[in-house]
This record gives C-alpha cells, structure tokens and sequence, in this order.
C-alpha cells in the first residue's frame, strides 16, 4: 500500500469531499475541525501514529463530515481504499478490533451529548419565564448553540438523514455456528456481563427495557443481516437493555471475545457488515444530536424575539423531552 506524505497545516480533505478511503496514520499527527467554510473552525482531536480515521465515508459512502490537516510536523499516512479493505484487515485483524473501539467510543460519547442536550430541552422548556437559570445550564445551551451554528451547512447537506445506496449483501457465516431461537427467548437480560455479540441471520428481535415488568418498553425491532450487544462486548459493559426473539425459528450467530480474530480472519463480509452498522449507528445519532442542538437554537431564538415555537418545533422539543433515556438504552446495549 502506498505512504503519502503531507507537510505541516496541508490538507488530507475537507468537509463534503467524497470519502473513497480511509487513512491509517503511520507518523506524525492530522488535526480533525469542523465549521471551516464558515471561517470559525473548531478544532476536535488531533491523532496521532497508529490511528484510523475517515472510515466511515468509506464503510458508507458519505460526503467527509469533516476537515483533516497535518499536524505540526506534517504527517505520512496509507490510504486504504474500499478495494483494498479486506486485504487490510486480513493482515492485520487488529486494525479490525482498533475500527470497532473506535466508533463504539466515539457512539457511547456522543450518546452522553445527545442525553445532555435532552436534557437542556427539558430544562429550558420548564424553566418559568423570567426565571433566572443556572450557570450550568446557560453554559450547556452555549455550548449546543455553537454546535448547531458550526454544523448546520452539514446538517442541511443532508449527511445524515438519507443512505447513498451502497450495495447491502448478505454475510458469509459460514465459519460461525449457528443457533435458531424459539420466539420468546430471552438471548440476553438488562444486568447481564457483555460478553457476546450476536449476529441476526434471519427472524426478527426486539430490544426492550424493563422487560417483564408494568414498566416494560421496546425501544426498536431488529430485522435480519443486523448486529446487536457489541457495545457490551467491546466496551465490556454490562447490558442495558433485554433482547427477546419475536419470531418462531430466528437464527443468531453469537461472536465472543475469542472468535473475534477468527471471525475477522475468515467472514470478511459479516467484519465489513459488523463496521458498516456501528458506522450507520453513530451516523444516525450525530443526526439526532445536529437535530436537537437546532431545536435549542430555536428555542433561544424565540424566547429572545418573544415568539412562540411553531407546532412541529414545540412538538419536537416535547419529543427530545421524553427521547434521551430511551436512547442511551438503545445505544448502550
């Protein structure tokens, strides 16, 4: 695979650029902004050897979501382009495990914004008018307020709300065993170690907490060719949730910490499925956050004009009220 070499503050691509590869860093350092085509960046993280990023243009086919630089000392980086994928990750399972901890940091982080902006609609929409508030929750709405204003040419280019239409295909399981479940099984209860994750072949599972009890609630149905429980076994968390087969003669392949490494080695297509849903999954939620941080944005911008919100943005704000817990749950599973 090829080396390139960029110098010190050049650009490795720039929000809205075509994503076709990823880039493994191999020295030096790329700095991540966001916000640049409105001449106010705002500096994210800097990375250095041995990180991957850009991945999830390539495991989508998304626009770049952001800008990436070489740091002060310039930087090389390998390209790995889609056609290069699986020969990357066979010789290097590890990178597989790297890609996976990654994106399921950066989803149980983003997670934690999306339940704190919940939770500054909340409080905003409770507050009486004229009441003083907290300097913690003027700092918060601060905060979602530059979000929002930095990201929204993003948002409104419409990275997170349609698919680009990239080929879904069924995986090859073939060198994982598979188990078929009776409707009704329990695969997994809130509590639990997470020490498995589970690929749906066929059937259809639903997610819920409180199962079992007058406060019993689905938070989603998962069809087939879906991955569940990988956050609990690659951030090693306990299970947040309960999932429980809905049809007769479901077929789940579970994947524990030791067949990972084979589980890369020999099913490439279920790896690339397995990132792809992570990928999807933090792309879905950095909508829900872009959306929620807008509602903020209006809601400021009413109580300073003296307006009211329009029905969809009260609804939306009654909405993200309810919404946070139920998330957290469903992306912590």
């Amino acid at each position: 695979m090829e080396v390139r070499r960029y110098d010190s503050g050049e650009t490795v691509f720039r929000e809205g650029d075509g994503g076709t590869c990823l880039y493994h860093v191999l020295q030096g350092s790329v700095i991540v902004t966001v916000g640049g085509e409105s001449g106010d960046s705002v500096r994210l993280t800097e990375l250095g050897p041995g990180a991957i990023f850009g991945e999830m243009a390539l495991l989508e086919g998304w626009p770049r979501s952001a800008t990436v630089t070489a740091g002060e000392e310039g930087a090389e980086l390998t390209p790995v382009f889609r056609e290069e994928m699986e020969a990357f990750l066979r010789e290097d399972p590890a990178q597989v495990r790297t890609l996976m901890v990654n994106l399921s940091h950066r989803l149980r982080g983003l997670t934690e914004d999306y339940r704190e902006v919940c939770e500054t609609i909340r409080e905003m929409h409770l507050t009486v008018k004229g009441e003083k508030r907290s300097q913690g929750l003027l700092a918060r709405i601060g905060r979602f307020l530059s979000v929002w204003r930095l990201t929204a040419p993003i948002s409104g280019a419409g990275y997170f709300t349609s698919r680009p239409g990239l080929p879904e295909e069924a995986a090859d399981t073939a060198g994982l065993a598979s188990k078929k479940y009776a409707a009704g099984t329990v695969v997994f209860r809130e509590g639990d170690p997470g020490d498995s994750m589970y690929y749906l072949e066929s059937g259809l599972v639903g997610i819920y907490t409180g199962w079992g009890t007058e406060a019993e609630k689905e938070l989603t149905r998962l069809a087939e060719n879906t991955f569940f429980g990988e956050m609990g076994l690659i951030e090693k968390l306990e299970r947040s949730a309960t999932a429980v087969v809905l049809d007769e003669d479901t077929r789940l392949r579970a994947i524990t910490e030791e067949d990972l490494e084979k589980f890369f080695r020999e099913s490439p297509s279920v790896t690339m499925l397995a990132l792809r849903h992570l990928s999807s999954r933090l792309r879905a939620l950095t909508g829900d956050y872009l959306k929620a941080c807008r509602t903020v944005s209006r809601m400021k911008e009413a109580e300073e004009e003296g307006l009211a919100l329009t029905p969809e943005e009260q609804e939306a704000a009654e909405r993200y009220m309810e919404e946070a817990m139920a998330r957290m749950m469903l992306d912590m599973y």
